[in-house]
């Protein structure tokens, strides 16, 4: 069995409503959507959405990259 959460108990669920990212650590707490933990607002809805680890990637509508740690919750504006 592999561990990919960095040896912690905080496995991040991601819920996408519209153009934010919701967040929730489910090892800390166990909420259904819509509520959560985090919220993440992107500059449109996301097309595409990956997470490994604490770190997710989205690419949205426009075309705009974003990457970020789901524990820091800032997101980084790419190409």
């Amino acid at each position: 069995m592999s561990v990919y959460n960095g040896g912690d108990d905080l496995a991040y669920t991601l819920v996408v409503n519209g153009a934010g990212l919701m967040l929730t650590p489910m090892g800390k707490m166990m909420m259904p959507p819509p509520m959560c933990e985090k919220e993440i607002i992107l500059n449109s809805i996301p097309v595409c959405t990956s997470m490994f680890n604490h770190k997710i990637a989205a690419i949205t509508i426009q075309g705009s990259l974003y990457h970020f740690d789901a524990h820091l919750a800032t997101a980084v504006l790419g190409v």
